[in-house]
């Protein structure tokens, strides 16, 4: 069952929001949290009685005595509620190398918040190490910070389960095994979880979920975070993996490394199964040995199979649309990102793989898209053909033209641009997951179409989410950027979400249920609209303008924001009533409003208020 959870819906004080719109506040009254005070040391009272008595973590205390009590790490936990610890900083984590935890923790569907997690050695995490432990249906949003070992939730994990889990903090690793959720992985397994904060790692294996993964076996897990990386081996999912099993998997976060072995998905592939999974997110480095992929950056072995990746890609050699440098077989994928290699001359570049030893089957690329014509494996085809159902169909791939197939591929105008799409991970039937415990936030550009590069987002019903950022790919015209969103309310609701009060871009939101989000665009050219202010019944001369409305009474005006101080508004109006003289012009019709000489400057706040279109009523005076 795709990306289930147990996630619980927590009520809030924002009753319209939890009930009709779709996100609710993350405490209190206010969507905004307030700014964090700095991190102290955490430190409560001794539980009374002790969680041994009943095995319940029911609050901070209760979780901070876990911590300390080295003799709890064997035992079976369960979380009774959420669990905010105040903004605290913890300097160490339940289980360390020398003592792991091997115990149970359920969280059941519940969070951890307001913990900070920073060591300056190795294994950090909520869960320092984990060895054939059982991690499940909990959330963490604090930030982890360490050198090698480093994860969102667990620093290294060797063995056992963790399913219905996630991790929405950043997380820092000065060294290597650096990860959204899991900083090493040994011969474990994950289901169901996910990771969306930003990864950075000094040294070796970054990846948005797992740093580096060695014979684990992961399915129905995303991560969407950003990664940036210095050394080799980071991928927008994994860094580096040996051995195991990836499925049902994708990653949308860009990738950016000063190393090599650098992919959208997983960095390097050392012998793992790769199917049914995909990768978003622009992938680009600068290291000198290369193996950048849109998807796997090197591939050595293991096989991919059902896989896409749409991110572009750059790199100084071996640089791929899909792979970068692959040695492993690879059957019915794709990819369509462009495709750079900043050597000159270039050195193994390729719309799908740019370095190959081994076999391609029934694998394609887009040349117009990729803006290359040529692949060390694979068949380039138009975007008009990439599009149609018989370019797959014809090389054996298990797809059915619809919006909502339930075979391994779909392809439909309406869902991924139009290109295939894996039926297992499709907005269409995740939303079909018992008790809406994941849903889907869709993002909409004015006109309703849908923002495809961050839409849809697959979220979890109780988990907090940051809605996307004022660089977010949504933009109505070059150098728009997200002023906010708004979302469908209520007739004459005028407070957050609505369009008097847009949510800004990046704020955190607590998940409820599916939602539409419609972008309000900052625009870097304002149109200004001189309204003559008169009657429709009272009869007056139009003007010549060189763009109005088509009764002649407005005028439109367009006016580029940098250009913005340069900007008066005119001496005569669109359309001039006979006996009366213009004397100004008001923010408002009856006047009310602001009031604006003629030939002066436009309000100055109106260069850099989010608002992209403004109207200014004449105001007359008998002649």
């Amino acid at each position: 069952m795709p990306f289930s959870s147990p996630v619980r819906v927590t009520r809030t004080l924002r009753v319209f929001l939890a009930t009709a719109v779709g996100i609710s506040a993350l405490a209190g009254a206010s969507l905004v949290a307030s700014p964090p005070a700095a991190a102290a040391a955490c430190s409560f009272p001794t539980p009374d009685p002790l969680p041994s008595a009943d095995g319940l973590i029911q609050d901070a205390a209760d979780l901070q005595w876990l911590r300390d009590t080295t003799s709890a790490w064997s035992g079976a936990w369960t979380q009774t509620a959420n669990i905010d610890m105040g903004g605290c900083e913890w300097d160490s984590s339940i289980g360390d190398s020398t003592n792991s935890f091997t115990g149970t923790y359920d969280g059941g569907g519940f969070l951890i918040s307001g913990l900070s997690i920073a060591r300056s050695s190795t294994n950090t995490g909520l869960f320092g190490v984990t060895a054939d432990s059982v991690i499940r249906n909990l959330g963490f949003s604090g930030t982890v910070s360490g050198t090698s070992d480093v994860g969102g939730l667990v620093g290294e994990m060797v063995g056992g389960f963790l399913t219905n889990v996630y991790a929405t903090g950043s997380v820092t690793g000065t060294l290597s095994d650096v990860g959204g959720l899991i900083g090493y992985l040994k011969e474990g397994t994950v289901t169901d979880s996910y990771a969306t904060g930003p990864v950075t790692g000094g040294s070796a294996s970054v990846g948005g979920l797992i740093g580096e993964m060695d014979n684990g076996s992961i399915s129905r897990v995303f991560a969407t975070g950003n990664i940036t990386a210095t050394n080799p081996h980071s991928g927008g999912l994994i860094g580096r993996v040996a051995f195991g099993s990836v499925v049902d998997a994708y990653a949308s976060g860009d990738v950016t490394s000063q190393g090599d072995d650098v992919g959208g998905l997983i960095g390097q592939n050392d012998g793992a199964s790769i199917s049914r999974s995909f990768a978003t997110g622009n992938v680009s480095s600068t290291g000198t040995l290369g193996d950048i992929g849109g998807l796997i950056g090197r591939n050595t072995g293991g096989s991919v199979s059902d896989c896409y990746a749409t991110g572009s890609v750059s790199g100084l050699r071996e640089v791929g649309g899909l792979v970068g440098n692959n040695s492993a077989p690879i059957t019915n994928c794709y990819s369509i990102g462009s495709v750079t290699d900043t050597t000159d001359p270039p050195l193994n570049e390729g719309g799908l793989i740019g370095s190959n030893d081994s076999s391609v089957t029934n694998s394609f690329w887009d040349i117009e898209t990729s803006a290359m014509p040529t692949s060390a494996g694979g068949v380039g085809k138009t975007t008009v053909q990439m599009k149609s159902l018989s370019t797959f169909s014809d090389a054996g791939w298990a797809i059915t033209e619809s919006c909502s197939s339930s075979s391994t591929w779909g392809i439909c105008t309406e869902v991924n641009s139009g290109y295939p799409y894996l039926s297992a991970l499709s907005a269409l039937t995740r939303v079909a997951v018992p008790q809406g415990r994941f849903v889907d936030f869709i993002y909409l550009l004015p006109d309703g179409r849908e923002c495809t590069s961050i839409s849809p987002q697959l979220v979890q019903v109780g988990a907090m989410h940051v809605l996307p950022g004022e660089d977010a790919l949504c933009r109505t015209s070059e150098g728009s950027l997200v002023a906010g969103w708004v979302i469908p309310v209520l007739p004459g609701f005028t407070g957050y979400g609505s369009v008097h009060e847009p949510f800004p871009p990046g704020l955190p939101v607590r998940v409820t249920d599916s939602q539409r989000f419609t972008l309000v665009p900052y625009e870097q050219t304002l149109q200004v609209d001189y309204d003559a202010n008169i009657a429709t019944d009272d009869a007056c001369t139009s003007a010549d303008v060189l763009q109005g409305s088509q009764d002649g009474r407005v005028e439109f005006v367009w006016v580029p924001r940098a250009d913005f101080s340069m900007a008066r508004t005119p001496s005569r109006a669109p359309c001039q009533p006979e006996g009366f003289e213009l004397v100004g012009w008001s923010t408002s019709g009856d006047g009310s409003g602001g009031v604006i000489g003629l030939g002066e400057p436009l309000p100055e706040d109106w260069a850099t208020h989010r608002t992209n279109h403004h109207t200014l009523y004449a105001m007359w005076q008998g002649a």
